[in-house]
């Protein structure tokens, strides 16, 4: 399966600089894996979480820029390049019946001015418009890339929500213990003042 030209720019331009970075590091002509893939960004002197990679790969699966084998390799979406026939639509200019001009001149005329089938002309290309089915296969992909940035998101959400509560519950059980530490100096105080007394008791029976 390939994707158009005008699809594969749209999409692309809608993916973060993260997933940019790991397309780029996804081979055209084999299949790779994570290992492989981090290999490649850190050989780029680009550095990436392995959570983070899973969560870039599975965006550009449902964007439809990568796809995945049985054995969970990776591998890039073939792009079908745009290619329209140059077809000739301009006639030779014939010479007049007044005119002046020799045969060979009027032929030469005539070679410079038709163009070549199939030769590039110096014409400024016109923009290409995409169809309206193109248009939301593009629009559709951009969603899938959105969808995955925001789910990526919210697991990173998750994960610093659990930290804090982690900190949290350890600032808690430090407080609980601090506690049960000034409770026992107390009960320990309480003992030193009945041993005072007591020895008190003592010496006034001993005198």
């Amino acid at each position: 399966m390939t994707m158009s030209l005008s699809r594969f720019n749209a999409t692309y331009s809608g993916l973060s600089s993260v997933a940019k970075k790991v397309y780029e590091a996804v081979p055209i002509a084999q299949n790779w894996t994570h290992q492989q893939i981090i290999a490649e960004l850190h050989r780029a002197g680009k550095q990436i979480e392995r959570n983070v990679l899973s969560g870039c790969l599975n965006t550009l699966i449902r964007a439809g820029l990568i796809n995945e084998d049985s054995k969970g390799c990776f591998i890039r979406e073939e792009v079908r390049q745009a290619t329209k026939p140059i077809s000739v639509n301009q006639e030779p200019d014939m010479p007049s019946k007044n005119s002046n001009t020799s045969p060979s001149t009027s032929a030469s005329s005539a070679r410079v001015t038709v163009p070549l089938a199939g030769v590039p002309t110096t014409a400024a290309k016109p923009t290409p418009v995409l169809s309206p089915l193109d248009r939301f296969g593009a629009l559709a992909a951009r969603c899938a890339v959105l969808a995955g940035q925001i789910k990526a998101l919210a697991s990173d959400i998750s994960d610093a929500a659990v930290d804090v509560q982690e900190q949290m519950d350890a600032g808690g059980a430090d407080a609980q213990h601090i506690a049960e530490l000034e409770a026992r100096l107390v009960d320990a105080e309480a003992d030193r003042q009945k041993l005072r007394a007591f020895q008190l008791a003592l010496g006034a029976l001993a005198a």
